[in-house]
């Protein structure tokens, strides 16, 4: 009968294990960070376009008290 004889240290599979989280985490994390940073900058974006429209529509109901003055 054919034997293969494997080797494994346990320490060095415990430490391989302990690579592969750390690496997923940093990895992971970074990518959270990288998204949170995105979400930050749109809702700036988006806070800006709808201060821009607001103030559109001020100019719009001026115009129009304006021109009902007017006539």
């Amino acid at each position: 009968m054919l034997a293969i004889v494997v080797n494994v240290n346990i320490f060095l599979i415990g430490l391989l294990c302990v690579f592969a989280f750390v690496l997923g985490y940093l990895l992971r994390s970074g990518y959270i960070s990288k998204c949170k940073k995105r979400i930050h900058e749109l809702e700036k974006e988006m806070l800006r376009d709808n201060a821009r429209i607001l103030e559109l529509e001020k100019e719009k109901v001026e115009l129009l008290r304006n021109k009902s003055k007017a006539s």
